[in-house]
């Protein structure tokens, strides 16, 4: 097509375009959730968070770099000798609370119902036998 007569497309509803999509990016992960969590309950220092969400010290370093380059997270240095950091969650990740709450009572409500690996069964058993060879 001429460049004049280029028409623009609308874009697909994902990624960043999506805010539930671009929020799940944001705290998807076993460790950010873990950390959050541990974080509703007040400021912590580094090894606090390291005992209390049994993530080893790099993966717990790199999810902490990361919830506080999205805001999320809050990096204050407390002393330099000894060297003290404390994390704490901003405002934003303070509001993560009563979603993370309402998917934490979905869970128990539901999680027992849904049985994927009974749905995998019953799927497989309305599949066509493949022959042996």
């Amino acid at each position: 097509m001429p460049a004049q007569l280029k028409v623009r497309m609308k874009e697909p509803i994902h990624g960043d375009n999506c805010p539930v999509i671009s929020a799940i990016k944001a705290i998807v992960t076993e460790s950010r959730l873990l950390v959050v969590r541990h974080l509703f309950t007040g400021p912590k220092g580094f090894n606090e968070l390291l005992r209390a969400s049994g993530i080893n010290s790099k993966t717990l370093s790199a999810t902490l770099k990361f919830l506080e380059e999205y805001g999320i997270v809050d990096r204050k240095i407390m002393s330099t000798r000894p060297f003290l950091v404390q994390y704490s969650l901003t405002t934003a990740g303070l509001e993560l609370k009563p979603a993370l709450e309402a998917l934490g009572n979905w869970g128990a409500k539901w999680l027992p119902q849904l049985k994927p690996d009974g749905a995998k069964n019953e799927l497989s058993a309305l599949a066509p036998k493949l022959p042996s060879r």
